[in-house]
């Protein structure tokens, strides 16, 4: 056990010294209140080849880590603390693409990239384990749903598009209403590219470090929820970008308060994103071929 921790303290290290400097600086010029050092995990997790194409984060009730393989209808739970693999839960679906995964009370939720949405009841306890599924009319495959996360303010699981569902410069945010069991008839939330690239001109940010928005108009968009979480105290959303490596911080109304280029050399391909009680950030990272599949733990620096 003291090698493993000694080794999670190395490979720590080595990541904060492979840092891009500029990434980071651009990163503090833009808002340098920001409670979190998103290339700067202070605990890395590495995890087991079953998680090499791990794909969504969530919290569970008792405050451990929730996690699935994109082609597995299996869940994870993690020790937020260790990184060690406390369990492994099976439920009976149709197959893999899972993409998002969320704990409401005693309900694990789960979500596929074309919007169909598991239930899965009574998941603390594997003998009374139930599913229920639940399908959005009004996502496509275009759409490629990547993230899920709960609102507890709005009692509502939150739903976010990689990829464009009609216009190509936007990305769209739907909802799943858990009281009447019901998805929203039109997105909730919208993200353009020419918001982003208005937010980053207005806070003069360096364009070399997102040289993606340069444009006045959307040549192309590499932004697209590969991870969503909603903050336990802040209430903001924080939606996790692989194309692109990028972070966005923004009101449930879209008003964008941050936006963070990631570190490709920290966060080589980031799927999930979520918080703890007390604000820790975490995020997961697919395996790679010269790397295995890792969780990021990053503290609230503002406590």
């Amino acid at each position: 056990m003291i090698l493993r921790y000694i080794a999670l303290f190395v490979g720590t290290a080595v990541l904060a010294r492979c840092q891009s400097p500029g990434t980071t600086d651009s990163n503090e010029k833009l808002n340098p209140g920001f409670a979190y050092s998103v290339n700067q995990p202070t605990q890395t997790f590495e995890m087991p080849a079953a998680l090499k194409e791990i794909s969504g984060l969530g919290m569970s009730e008792d405050g451990q880590l929730l996690t699935h393989n994109d082609e597995e209808s299996k869940i994870f739970k993690i020790n937020r603390f260790s990184g060690e693999v406390m369990s492994e839960t099976l439920f009976d679906t149709d197959g893999g693409d899972f993409e998002g995964i969320e704990m409401v009370g005693q309900t694990v939720y789960a979500v596929k990239s074309k919007g169909k949405l598991y239930a899965i009841h009574n998941f603390a306890h594997t003998e009374k384990i139930s599913t229920e599924t639940f399908s959005c009319s009004g996502l496509n495959k275009a759409a490629d749903v990547e993230g899920l996360a709960y609102d507890p303010q709005q009692k509502i699981l939150l739903l976010a598009c990689k990829g464009p569902a009609e216009n190509a410069s936007e990305r769209e945010v739907w909802s799943f209403d858990l009281q009447t069991k019901k998805f929203s008839t039109e997105p909730v939330l919208k993200i353009s590219y020419a918001q982003i690239r208005n937010w980053l001109t207005e806070h003069q940010a360096d364009m070399s470090t997102f040289a993606d928005f340069e444009s006045e108009t959307a040549l192309s968009f590499h932004f697209g929820s590969s991870g969503f979480a909603v903050h336990p105290k802040t209430g903001l959303y924080y939606i996790l970008s692989s194309p692109g490596k990028m972070l966005l911080v923004c009101k449930n109304d879209g008003s964008i308060i941050n936006l963070l280029k990631l570190d490709k050399k920290v966060h080589a391909q980031p799927e999930g994103i979520t918080f703890s009680a007390d604000g820790t950030m975490y995020i997961c990272n697919e395996g790679k071929k010269e790397s295995s599949p890792k969780i990021y733990s990053i503290p609230d620096n503002s406590k």
